[in-house]
């Protein structure tokens, strides 16, 4: 489950506990057609709170999603609850976000 809500600064999203099969492709393609009406750069806004880990398959979609982010974010905040939550997102922006742009709050 997931909600994509758009803002002044770009995207709200709030990542649920479970996820049905597909709807982690769906969530990629949904944010991504958002996304491109934002011309000037956007910012992301993420609750994981009540997330849980990805499956592997699921990490990759969502590395590769990330990837083409990179251009026109000029910052993302993550919020998360849990240790492995947070090992996870980092792993899932690593390579292709800077350091200054993210911050994991836990």
């Amino acid at each position: 489950m997931y909600t994509i809500e758009e803002t002044m600064y770009g995207l709200h999203i709030t990542m649920g506990s479970i996820y049905a099969p597909g709807e982690i492709q769906q969530y990629v393609q949904e944010k991504e057609e958002i996304i491109k009406k934002f011309k000037d750069g956007f910012s992301l806004l993420v609750d994981l709170r009540t997330a849980i880990p990805p499956k592997a398959e699921d990490a990759e979609c969502l590395r590769q999603s990330q990837a083409k982010l990179k251009d026109g974010m000029i910052r993302q905040a993550l919020i998360v609850l849990s240790p492995v939550v947070k090992t996870r997102a980092n792993q899932v922006c690593a390579g292709h976000v800077s350091r200054e742009r993210v911050r994991v709050a836990l």
